[in-house]
């Protein structure tokens, strides 16, 4: 199977996890204050990953200007800001409902990168992404109500997609492990100055013992997320790669339901089904076309 589309699978299962540990922990610590200290987590890993590989390093070092002027762009829009958007809605709303709004970053990529990264959509894509937003938002029940909590999450998706289309363009001649350094590094740089405008620096503190695991497992599977994701983008275009995202949805209300014994309706089954022939639509097409063809990283 294409590297891009298991890199992005993995992905998904690490959202579907992630989102569900995530509302548990800001139930309990400021949102912005857990982002901001579960984003620096990440930003160490990633760069004391740099620092032992020389490779990497090298590559590293050999940055031009523009290059990081794009990583900053990238850390800005996609991990600074969204985040904190993101898990102050998410803390007004339920995982699940942040998890469909958050799902809906596939068509925003897709209205950003046909026109600026001219990626395509064949006829069964097209169906596919049809299907796939169907499941989403119709046979779930799910409507949007344009609540503070929504609203906020929908803006940070938004901001997402515009991160993905600089972040395509960065991966074609920079290692995704140092797009997601980027990433993480610029955006926890304007969580912190967030945070001190804010006057909530000093919750930095209130990260007590009995959170610290799972706020370690939350930070791991960003560090995850992050590093899986981008390296998908260079192998695969990214209206197919933010697609493959939506099979988090499933996985994080099967949690809640394993869990919290949340149950999942008839309805809910049916929209899982839909997303799964939708993803089958748009990335068994891609993998058809491109099976005898060298790995692609600017269209389809």
């Amino acid at each position: 199977m294409n590297k891009g589309i298991l890199f992005v699978l993995g992905t998904a299962v690490i959202s579907g996890f992630a989102i569900f540990t995530s509302k548990i922990l800001v139930a309990s610590i400021d949102p912005i204050v857990y982002t901001t200290l579960k984003n620096l987590f990440v930003a160490g890993v990633l760069t004391a990953i740099l620092i032992a590989n020389k490779s990497l390093r090298n590559q590293w070092k050999q940055l031009s200007r523009r290059d990081w002027w794009n990583l900053i762009a990238i850390g800005a829009i996609g991990g600074g800001i969204p985040f904190a958007l993101f898990f102050t809605g998410l803390k007004l709303t339920s995982a699940t409902d942040a998890t469909l709004i958050h799902k809906t970053l596939f068509i925003w990529v897709a209205l950003f990168a046909i026109p600026v990264l001219h990626e395509r959509l064949r006829l069964i894509q097209m169906a596919g992404y049809v299907l796939v937003l169907w499941g989403v938002l119709w046979t779930s029940g799910y409507r949007f109500a344009g609540d503070t909590g929504e609203l906020y999450i929908a803006l940070a998706t938004i901001l997402w997609a515009l991160e993905n289309i600089l972040a395509k363009k960065a991966v074609s001649h920079i290692p995704g492990i140092i797009v997601a350094w980027g990433r993480m590094t610029v955006g926890v740089g304007i969580l912190a100055i967030l945070l001190v405008i804010m006057g909530k620096a000093p919750l930095m503190a209130d990260l007590h013992t009995n959170m610290l695991m799972p706020f370690l497992a939350a930070s791991i599977l960003l560090t995850g997320y992050v590093v899986t994701y981008y390296s998908s983008l260079k192998y695969i275009p990214v209206t197919v790669a933010s697609a493959v995202l939506i099979l988090a949805t499933p996985i994080t209300a099967l949690l809640e339901y394993g869990i919290l014994n949340k149950a999942i309706s008839f309805s809910q089954w049916q929209s899982y089904g839909l997303l799964a022939i939708g993803l089958l639509c748009i990335t068994g097409f891609f993998l058809h076309v491109h099976r005898h063809r060298q790995p692609v990283s600017t269209g389809q």
